[in-house]
Formats: C-alpha cells, sequence, structure tokens
C-alpha cells in the first residue's frame, strides 16, 4: 500500500466487517448473498461513504473527490451543458418525438431523464431548474446533426438551399452506397438472397426517411474535412452565419480552468460504479467539432485569427477535461478534443505563407505554449487511476451482495457483444459455487491497480510503452488460463482454485482495457503538442526566409526555439528530412524516408490524407507529420487525425 494512502487513511483505519443477508423475491430466489467484506485501506481502499448496511458508496466516494474547487463558474462541462445537449438525451429525445405518442413528456424514460437532469444541474452548483428538455439549444445545423427531427423536416430545410433534382442526385448516392452494404453483406453469408432482394426493392420504391438527414450529416462531416465556403454547401452557410455568439460563447467557456462531470445514474441508488452516465462527454467533443467546422469557415475567408482562436479553444477543452478526467473514457475524448485543435493548427500554419510576418507566429506560439503552462499540472498518476480501481473495487462489491445486479450487467454486455466468449468469461467469473474470501478478491483487485499505478508513474512515455505492453502480455495469458479453468468447471469438475482467486483475476482482466493502447494514446497527444510548437516555429522561419524551410531543425535555435523538442517515443530529438517533394518529421525511427521504403513511398503518395500540414499513417504505431508536400493537390483536405 502506498505512504500517501496511509498518510489519507491514518484517521480512518477502524476495520469494519460488512455482512449481506441472503433475500428470496417471487422474480428472483437470489437478489442478496450471505457475505462478509473487511472495510480497509486493504481491501475496499476507502472507509467511506458508506451506504446504509455499511457497503462502500464508490460513486459518492468519487463525486466528493473529484467536486472539490470544482463551482459552476470554474467549470467547462456546466458552460457547455446549457448550449448542447448530451449524447443519451438525444437518443431519448428522438425516440420519444418518433414514437408518435401523444403524452410523451409523460413517458418514463422522459422521467428519468428529467430526474437526471436535476440532480446533475444540482451538483453542478446551480439552485435553479436546468434549461428545459423541449427547448434544447442543440450545437449542430437546424435539421440536426444527431437527426433529431423527423425526416419531412430535413427534407423543407434542404430544399431551401437545393432543388429538388440536386437533392435527387444526392439520395441516390446514398441508395447506392446502401445496396453496396447490403451486397457485400449478402456475399459474406450475413443475410439472405430473399432478405437481400427485400431491400434492394425497398431502396428502389421509396426513399428512406433517414436519408434527408444523412445528406445533412455528410455535408457536416465534409465540412469538417476541408476549408469550405457558401459554394461548397449552401445548406450550412445559411446556419454558419447565425454562429457568432455561440462560436464566442464556446471560446470564452474553454477558458475556464476545471471539468467535472457528475457521476450519476438514473437510479439515484445506483451502487454499481460501471452503470454511471457521461452524457457531457460527448457534448463537449461535439463542441470541439463544431469549432473545427467553423474555423474551416473563417480560415477559407481570409480570417485567420478567428480560425487559430477556434482551434485554440478546442485545445483547451481537450486539455483541461484529461486533467480532471474522473475515468479513462472521460481521458481518452479529451485526447480526441485536442488531436483536433492540434491538427486544425498544423493544416492553417501549412497554408499561412505569405499571409502572416514571423512575429505573428511567434506571438502565437507563445499563446499556444502559454495554453499548457498555465493549466495546473497534471497529478501523478493520473487522476482517472484512483477513479478505475473504484469501478473495479464497486464491481467486486457488487458480485459480493448484489448477484442479481451484476447478472443483469453481463446480460447487458453479452447483448452488446458480437463474441459471446467474453460474456461466458465473465458469466464464470460471478458465479461461484461456493462461499468466496471476498477481502482476498479485493485485495487482488488492488493489487491490479497498483501495478497500473506504478507504470503510469514511470518516468517517460517510452518507459511506461514498454512496462504496459508486458502487462497487456500478462493479460492475454491470464485470459487463457481463467477460460481452460472455466472449461473444466463447465465439465463438472471443481476449478483448480475453487476459493475464486482465479475468477478474481479473471473478472479484472475482462474489465480492466489493454494498458498499451491507453498509454500510446497519452503519449501521442504529447507529441501532437511538442510537434504543433515546432511547426510553428517552421511558419516563422519561413516568413524570414521567403517561404523556404530550413535544412536542419538546428537553424530554429534560438530565434524560433529555445531547444529541439524530444519525440516521447524515441526520447531523442525530433527527426526532421527535408526531401525533394515534402518535408518530414516522423514519430519514430521505423520509416526509412530515402525512398527505399516502398510501404511507406506508396502511403505517401496514395493516401488522400497526406496533403501539407497533415499525417501520413503506415500503421497505428508510425506515423509522421507531414510539413508540406509540393503537389499535394487540394491543400485543405484535413489530415482525418480527427476523424478517428
Amino acid at each position: 500500500m502506498k505512504v500517501r494512502l496511509h498518510f489519507l487513511m491514518i484517521l480512518l483505519f477502524a476495520v469494519l466487517p460488512v455482512f449481506a443477508e441472503e433475500k428470496n423475491t417471487p422474480e428472483n430466489t437470489q437478489t442478496t448473498r450471505t457475505a462478509k467484506i473487511t472495510i480497509s485501506p486493504d481491501t475496499t481502499y476507502i472507509t467511506g461513504p458508506q451506504f446504509p448496511d455499511g457497503r462502500i458508496d464508490y460513486v459518492k466516494a468519487m463525486n466528493q473527490e473529484n467536486a472539490k474547487w470544482i463551482t459552476k463558474e470554474n467549470n467547462i462541462i456546466a458552460g457547455v451543458f446549457t448550449l448542447v445537449g448530451g449524447e443519451t438525451e438525444h437518443a431519448i429525445m428522438r425516440g420519444l418525438r418518433e414514437s408518435e405518442t401523444e403524452n410523451w413528456q409523460h413517458d418514463e424514460w422522459f422521467t428519468r431523464l428529467k430526474n437526471y437532469r436535476q440532480r446533475f444541474w444540482k451538483m453542478l452548483g446551480f439552485d435553479d431548474a436546468p434549461p428545459p428538455l423541449e427547448s434544447l439549444k442543440e450545437l449542430q445545423p437546424p435539421a440536426g446533426l444527431l437527426g433529431e427531427v423527423d425526416a419531412e423536416k430535413s427534407r423543407a430545410e434542404l430544399l431551401t438551399a437545393y432543388s429538388q433534382e440536386e437533392l435527387d442526385k444526392k439520395i441516390e448516392v446514398i441508395k447506392d452506397r446502401e445496396r453496396r452494404y447490403h451486397k457485400e453483406k449478402l456475399d459474406a453469408g450475413k443475410i439472405t438472397k430473399e432478405e437481400y432482394e427485400k431491400r434492394i426493392k425497398e431502396l428502389d420504391e421509396h426513399v428512406p426517411a433517414w436519408a434527408w438527414r444523412q445528406i445533412i450529416n455528410n455535408e457536416w462531416s465534409d465540412a469538417m474535412d476541408k476549408f469550405w465556403t457558401e459554394k461548397d454547401f449552401p445548406y450550412l452557410a445559411k446556419w454558419i452565419v447565425t454562429t457568432d455568439d455561440l462560436t464566442n460563447q464556446l471560446i470564452d467557456i474553454s477558458r475556464r480552468p476545471r471539468y467535472f462531470h457528475p457521476l450519476l445514474s438514473y437510479d439515484e441508488n445506483e451502487s454499481l460504479a460501471a452503470r454511471v452516465l457521461l452524457p457531457y462527454v460527448q457534448s463537449l467533443r461535439q463542441a470541439g467539432r463544431f469549432l473545427l467546422f467553423r474555423g474551416n469557415w473563417d480560415f477559407a475567408h481570409g480570417n485567420e485569427d478567428k480560425a487559430f482562436e477556434c482551434a485554440f479553444a478546442t485545445i483547451r477543452m481537450g486539455h483541461t477535461s484529461q486533467k480532471d478526467a474522473m475515468c479513462i473514457v472521460e481521458g481518452l475524448c479529451g485526447i480526441a478534443i485536442e488531436g483536433i485543435g492540434n491538427s486544425q493548427l498544423t493544416r492553417y500554419l501549412a497554408e499561412m505563407d505569405g499571409k502572416k510576418d514571423a512575429a505573428w507566429f511567434l506571438q502565437k506560439k507563445h499563446d499556444f505554449d502559454m495554453i499548457y503552462q498555465q493549466t495546473q499540472s497534471f497529478a501523478v498518476p493520473p487522476r482517472w487511476v484512483r477513479e478505475e480501481r473504484f469501478m473495479g473495487l464497486s464491481m467486486i462489491q457488487a458480485a459480493a451482495f448484489e448477484p442479481s445486479e451484476i447478472d443483469e450487467y453481463i446480460k447487458g454486455f453479452q447483448d452488446n457483444q458480437s463474441d459471446h466468449s467474453d460474456y461466458e468469461l465473465l458469466k464464470f467469473c460471478f458465479t461461484p459455487k461456493d462461499t468466496y474470501n471476498w477481502d482476498e478478491m479485493l485485495r487482488l483487485t488492488n493489487q491490479a491497480y497498483d501495478q497500473l499505478e506504478d507504470i503510469t508513474t514511470l518516468p517517460g512515455y517510452k518507459r511506461q510503452i514498454r512496462a504496459a505492453e508486458r502487462f497487456d502480455e500478462r493479460k492475454k495469458a491470464l485470459a487463457e488460463q481463467v477460460k481452460r479453468i472455466a472449461q473444466l468447471d463447465e465439465a463438472g469438475r471443481e476449478p483448480l482454485l475453487s476459493d475464486g482467486i482465479l475468477r478474481t483475476t479473471g473478472l479484472v482482466n475482462e474489465f480492466f482495457p489493454f494498458l498499451e493502447k491507453i498509454v500510446r494514446a497519452y503519449s501521442r497527444i504529447e507529441w501532437d503538442r511538442r510537434i504543433t510548437s515546432l511547426a510553428f516555429a517552421l511558419a516563422a522561419y519561413r516568413a524570414d526566409n521567403n517561404g523556404e524551410n530550413p535544412d536542419s531543425l538546428e537553424r530554429l535555435v534560438p530565434k524560433y526555439l529555445d531547444r529541439i523538442p524530444n519525440s516521447p517515443f524515441t526520447e531523442q530529438p525530433m527527426r526532421y528530412v527535408k526531401r525533394a517533394n515534402d518535408i518530414l518529421i516522423p514519430n519514430d525511427d521505423y520509416f526509412k524516408l530515402d525512398g527505399s521504403d516502398e510501404e511507406f513511398e506508396k502511403m505517401l503518395a496514395n493516401d488522400d490524407n497526406s496533403v501539407s500540414g497533415g499525417y501520413v499513417y503506415v500503421g497505428p504505431k508510425h506515423f509522421a507529420l507531414i510539413v508540406q508536400k509540393k503537389g499535394a493537390g487540394d491543400r485543405g483536405q484535413l489530415s482525418g487525425k480527427e476523424k478517428n
């Protein structure tokens, strides 16, 4: 156990046993089981707050821990909440409105959603009632990026910008794509010939209701992939000119220094931390996507300062949400948001030659670097590591006292998986034949998360990646071992470790993500930060040297750079390669970059995203920034990084 934990828990170290009695109901003869756990830092990690029966309320603990120093004035989520509907809200409201139920406002789901929003709003620090669901200000074109309105409204709004003939052509493109999709399913044996013919006939005879919305969705996506004007997307142009206030509000909100997304579920008494909802995490990402959409418009119209402001706002939102993330989902979403902003900037900088002087670029570089200097330091280990531990411990606690809740959760997991082997493994881990040593299961869970803490505190991403790879290898080996024991148990033989230890490690294995991918995502966004700062310095150099790039990065020091940044992947100075037709900065030494690496050269030549300021990928671990590329064609295309 860590020293800092002993310091925090020294006054709470009373060891308390907790029991739960078995109860029977007509629906389920065993909704709880007789169990015993010891409340102590060694088992439950924390000793409070507790439910009335003595169990740890991990959800409440996470909210209390992370709500410190948060106010409605300094919290990004509190600002975004009033502008963007949550992901869950969109889905529920769409379903209710399309159900053709006259009194949908009294539907059970509407009531649950309304109750959730009220509790969420209060936890953000507001005393009044939240904005009503009926009047959500959705951050999207009038007909709805997420398809929240009916098809006829989408069609009617499109007709204000396009002729019926133009719309018919767009619909036919969508139908052709659907035909190819169904043909692929037929060829793969996923549908029968009769089903295929039925669906093709429906496409030939009718326009799918969703197709009108899809036209708008496609245009929104395309407008995020290029600098665009009213000539490109006349429908979207009618809407974008009305968003000045919205843009300024989001830029202002992005300057808030903290992020707190209360962890709540629809059930106020929920004990399973895995069931908390995160609707406004996606709202924040949607805000970043809008700023990209808006920035592309401003850049195409010569308002470069506003475009850069939009990108900086996106980076601030993503960076702050990473810093304060309470779970890995929030952390990874913050990385994606920040990646959108960095991708914007590298693409803008590649197109700025002759538009500004070196002083302008160096001032923007200073502003960019200050985003990270002004943000409070990240916790070590990251804040989400502690909260992910609580997620795992809450699962063990529920397995001890609420097996029916776990069974319901696992069934939901099964419904969302095409491969049922994981479901069978989870079922094995959570359906013991004998009484378990629940304290030992909790200790084993803590040991697994202790390993995670140790890995995330290693100095340097290179070391973290190596350690994470070894962690994942052990995880895979353990999964195979657990599956073999599960098969023995299924055959009527007792498992080798009947006290539940193996089942516990199997549980941790299934609910714990592959760590290498997470560490690599964090190292990738750190590379983005360094490479974007370097891109500003290169732009300033070009402004002083008639648009020419330096022969080496050493030419940038000390006028444009204090020093050449290291790559977090190699811990060596960034590689800079000036070739006949392009200038590249790879993330590692994987590429030869001398023309002899056929795989890389083919990707660089054929990838539609291989343009100035964009990225070229050979694999998820290997990529390079294209500082500039001669003969890039449509240099307004985005890199594709923000699409992922």
